[in-house]
């Protein structure tokens, strides 16, 4: 793929489509084949790290009793937290010593600190030219493969490409890479087909978008667009016998947003998505255009700001308060980020009925949704089992429910009514229609969830984009935590020892998602002339921000008052402590990288805000 040197700006315009009126199968072959065009690149990247990781290991024994040790101290801290929860469990409170315990788990950190460190000192000292020549070797095996998949995978050039992006954005991670799971819905034809995916071209150099339109070019053909009624869109999925002939896949659309006059093409694809039972084409066309071009506008005041990103629910205040940041800038000011909570209210339509109207209610009410779904096929297939056992059932049925005391999948057993309903037999009608009503209810309240859950994540991610605005316009530095937050979100194997988060609080951090406000942060920094860094989030909680004091207690209740200072002026909340040690730590790398430093001034301050409105002035 060739990098981009042009300097002008990009955008992608996005359309909804119809269905595929030209060569729907073979948009749908080209779909099945880059889902596992991924998966076995994604298999060839698992592979190559993990012979990086043994030739690594085998070249120094430091670097293999490092990690033994290292592995041996994960399972200590492990043992150690299961000791203290047990222990806290039985007493049935957490007012008891643990200062035993305490004392071998900061004993058992430090080690695992100093273990980490010798590690990377190790892997350094191993990395000899004999070394980085075994690394290239397993690159270049790697590469071979990927080359012989490219090869095999059946794909149309522009949509291998597509796939080898998102490889390598997944590869970027500091995990390994995950496979992508095979999902499919049923087409018009009743028949599965994948759920989710993308078919796309690339337009070398570019194409005028006046070219584009009276079906002249090879790869993306519009027939005259128009934003008052629909329009057709041709894009190429592959090559006829001859390898010239194009083959183009055809969708209706209607173009409501006009592309630039003066742009470039460089990219379009078609994806397919899904929301609920319904399946959703859409058109995305990467324009470069120097008319899109904005004028960057300076902040407003030019100060700094410091996030101290993290979910927690206020308890003591309102039990569905759900705080999603902290933030402290250099002149006082601080406050807290909170996802809006208020309670359903009536909507008088043809009768009363309630409604949920936050974030939190919406999401709660899609989870209510999937719970009664659960709870209906639970019953209706007890009570299918029961009456097979009772009344002579064909031999089709008896096979497609051989397994059906382990189902867990509602579609599965939709498949069996539908297949049913054209293969009835004597005796049949009461569990019949007993499973074509929990079949329709089944549909109608998982379109019901799949609408609720996605309007109230569009809600969030709407309301992070207005937090980030306003502050990346007020400011024009915006400190965050160097914080890799999946590890938080992952589970542990259901072999592992450890125990995962209680589900309120894993329920709790799919709410408030935390990323896609760091996120948001990010994308909106640079359109304000606002600058974001980074610093350690190590003790940014136990160090007070007044004296400097380290100390580990419990974390638990919201604010702690420091056991030197006191926090001079009582107790101060956990996340405030962490956003100001974060704003010192900007101020400290600030000075040292400055030959005349300024002192930041006092952040003390008082607090000025509770919660960031959604939209409006800042604070």
């Amino acid at each position: 793929m060739k990098r981009r040197t042009s300097t002008a700006p990009i955008r992608v315009y996005s359309y909804g489509c119809r269905l595929p009126t030209a060569n729907a199968d073979l948009v749908e072959q080209q779909l099945v084949c880059a889902h596992h065009y991924y998966n076995t690149l994604i298999e060839i990247e698992r592979r190559r790290r993990v012979a990086t990781r043994e030739a690594q290991s085998a070249s120094s024994s430091a670097i293999s009793s490092s990690e033994s040790s290292l592995a041996s101290y994960e399972t200590e801290i492990a043992k150690t937290l299961e000791a203290i929860n047990a222990k806290k469990g039985k007493a049935r409170t957490s007012k008891i010593d643990l200062s035993s315990e305490r004392q071998i788990l900061s004993t058992l950190r430090a080690l695992k600190k100093k273990t980490i460190e010798n590690l990377k000192v190790a892997k350094q000292e191993a990395r000899t030219p004999a070394l980085l020549e075994i690394f290239a070797s397993i690159q270049e095996k790697a590469n071979d493969e990927v080359r012989e998949a490219r090869s095999k995978n059946g794909l149309y050039w522009g949509t291998y490409l597509l796939v080898e992006q998102s490889v390598q954005l997944a590869c970027k991670s500091k995990t390994d890479p995950e496979f992508h799971r095979f999902r499919s819905v049923p087409n018009r034809q009743g028949l599965p087909s994948i759920a989710n995916g993308r078919v796309g071209v690339e337009l070398i150099q570019g194409v005028e978008v006046s070219k584009l339109v009276g079906g002249q070019n090879t790869q993306l053909q519009i027939d005259s667009p128009s934003p008052n009624r629909m329009s057709k869109v041709k894009i190429r999925i592959g090559s006829g016998d001859s390898r010239r002939s194009p083959l183009f896949a055809e969708f209706p659309f209607r173009m409501h947003r006009p592309l630039p006059a003066d742009g470039l093409v460089k990219w379009a694809w078609i994806s397919k998505s899904t929301k609920g039972r319904w399946v959703n084409w859409s058109l995305q066309i990467v324009v470069e255009a120097e008319s899109l071009r904005r004028v960057v506008r300076p902040p407003s005041d030019g100060g700094v700001v410091a996030f101290d990103i993290g979910w927690r629910q206020k308890e003591s205040e309102n039990p569905g308060k759900l705080r999603i940041a902290y933030w402290h800038d250099d002149r006082g000011n601080h406050g807290e980020l909170i996802i809006p909570h208020e309670e359903s209210r009536l909507i008088k339509t043809d009768c009363l009925r309630s409604r949920p109207n936050s974030i939190r209610n919406r999401l709660d009410h899609a989870t209510s949704l999937r719970s009664i779904q659960d709870k209906n096929f639970d019953a209706v297939r007890t009570d299918l089992i029961a009456w097979m056992v009772v009344h002579d059932v064909p031999t089709w049925l008896s096979s497609a429910t051989e397994w059906l005391h382990a189902w867990k999948s509602q579609r599965k057993l939709g498949a069996v009514v539908e297949q049913w309903s054209t293969s009835r037999f004597d005796g049949d009608s009461e569990i019949f229609d007993k499973l074509t009503s929990w079949w329709k209810q089944h549909r109608h309240l998982y379109d019901w969830e799949s609408c609720e859950r996605d309007r109230s994540l569009n809600a969030r991610n709407n309301l992070y984009r207005n937090w980030a605005a306003q502050f990346t316009r007020k400011y024009a530095v915006v400190v965050l935590e160097d914080h890799f937050l999946a590890k938080v979100a992952k589970l542990q194997q259901p072999e592992s020892t450890k125990s995962d988060m209680p589900k309120p609080t894993r329920r709790n951090r799919t709410i408030a998602a935390c990323s896609e406000f760091a996120l948001a942060l990010k994308n909106a920094a640079p359109g304000n002339g606002c600058s974001v860094d980074y610093e350690p989030y190590d003790d940014t909680t136990a160090t007070c921000s007044y004296c400097g004091l380290v100390e580990r207690f419990d974390h638990r209740p919201l604010e702690h008052p420091c056991e030197r200072c006191g926090s001079t002026t009582g107790p101060v909340d956990q996340d405030r402590t962490a956003a100001r040690n974060l704003l010192a730590a900007w101020a400290q790398k600030q000075s040292r990288s400055q030959s005349n430093p300024q002192p930041p001034e006092d952040i003390g301050g008082s607090e000025t805000a509770v919660a960031m409105p959604a939209q409006g002035a800042m604070p």
